[in-house]
């Protein structure tokens, strides 16, 4: 269970990729300066944060659950735009979570932002992210300059030569670990929350996001990805043909069991 959640009184809930954890605040240093994103919400769109909690804790505790009890008929204020949260699992195959990410990359026209902290890819997002980039979408995919697993940021790191070649923009962020899990599609659509852009998040874990259109808070979200980039490196084909070749066979066996990690 990957999933992040608060709700408080019913009436405010948050959600997104931090943790409980000093770290997340930046009072441990771990790996530099964490980097990291979340959404409050207030309003309808918090009982679906409440009937996502309230689910995990009757699978937990077994307990049966009057969800009707929890409800709070809130409005905060007049709504803007849409903010849709989701829950994702794995004992389906609705992908909502991998579908969303696809449906956003393939309708970019202009601009692409990506944040995440393992770019752990299947064929079918390679294909998307690189037909977007190879027909003039912008496309900026911000991962962490400094690892929290060094196995998986190999794997990660592997995407990258075939992701330059289609025009993709791949940048570092300097200062740390970035664990945003973040996608902004043409300044109009994102979403935000817990699944990050790998095969673990996207097939095997149990996550929550929330998908938004129209809104405020993606503005917002362009403002933290553009003062996010001021601090990254743009990676370059040059720097990856650095890595020696008994790095890049490292790379090759850990990507064939990249699905476990």
């Amino acid at each position: 269970d990957h999933r992040k959640i608060v709700v408080i009184d019913g009436k405010i809930g948050y959600t997104g990729g931090i943790n409980i954890g000093d770290e997340y605040i930046n009072e441990k240093k771990r790996f530099g300066h964490w980097n990291d994103a979340a959404i409050r919400l207030e309003g309808d769109a918090v009982w679906s944060l409440t009937v996502l909690f309230l689910e995990n804790w009757r699978f937990e505790t077994h307990e049966k659950t009057d969800y009707q009890k929890y409800y709070v008929n809130y409005q905060s204020k007049k709504p803007e735009g849409l903010y849709i949260p989701f829950g994702d699992l794995p004992l389906d195959s609705n992908l909502v979570s991998k579908n969303i990410y696809l449906s956003l990359i393939g309708a970019a026209k202009k601009r692409l932002y990506i944040a995440t902290p393992y770019l752990i890819l299947d064929n079918e997002l390679v294909t998307a992210l690189t037909l977007a980039a190879s027909s003039g979408v912008d496309v900026n995919i911000v991962i962490p300059g400094i690892p929290d697993k060094k196995m998986v940021y190999m794997v990660t790191e592997s995407y990258v030569p075939d992701l330059l070649s289609a025009g993709v923009k791949v940048y570092k962020y300097n200062p740390g670990f970035i664990h945003s899990k973040i996608i902004v599609c043409d300044d109009e659509a994102a979403m935000i929350g817990t699944s990050n852009l790998d095969y673990r998040s996207l097939y095997l874990h149990f996550e929550n996001n929330v998908f938004l259109y129209n809104t405020q808070t993606i503005d917002d979200m362009v403002t933290y990805f553009k003062e996010t980039i001021k601090d990254s490196s743009l990676v370059s084909a040059k720097e990856i043909k650095k890595r020696n070749i008994f790095y890049r066979a490292l790379q090759t066996i850990l990507r064939a069991f990249s699905p476990l990690l």
